[in-house]
């Protein structure tokens, strides 16, 4: 679990780095209730700046918490601005975007089938 904690924020970090010039020094700070003087704090704010990330309904962040397979779908669809579908009534959260990363997987198995 420790090394899906640590794989999340070199991913969240490397999001954030790729995604802007000036990742570590956000234009808008999020307000988070549970990210001060944490390690990740700057990285964390870049990456909800970037839009990769955004935090609980209950206005956390939840830093420390493992990484549930749901939410890194979700960081790797929104950071490589893919287009999500719209949420069909009854659905889970996440459904939206492990359709749209199905799609793009797809795709691209179908190209590189077509240049072998």
């Amino acid at each position: 679990m420790k090394r899906l904690r640590t794989t999340f924020m070199a991913a969240l970090i490397a999001a954030a780095l790729l995604g802007t010039s000036n990742a570590f020094i956000p234009t808008a700070k999020a307000s988070f209730n549970d990210v001060a003087g944490h390690w990740a704090e700057a990285a964390i704010n870049a990456a909800v700046t970037s839009d990769y990330v955004d935090g609980y309904e209950d206005g956390s962040f939840k830093p420390d918490q493992n990484v549930s397979r749901a939410e890194f779908i979700k960081l790797v669809v929104t950071a490589m601005k893919l287009t999500v579908p719209q949420a069909k009534d009854g659905e889970d959260w996440y459904t939206p975007y492990v359709t749209a990363a199905k799609e793009k997987i797809y795709i691209e198995r179908k190209t590189l089938q077509a240049a072998i």
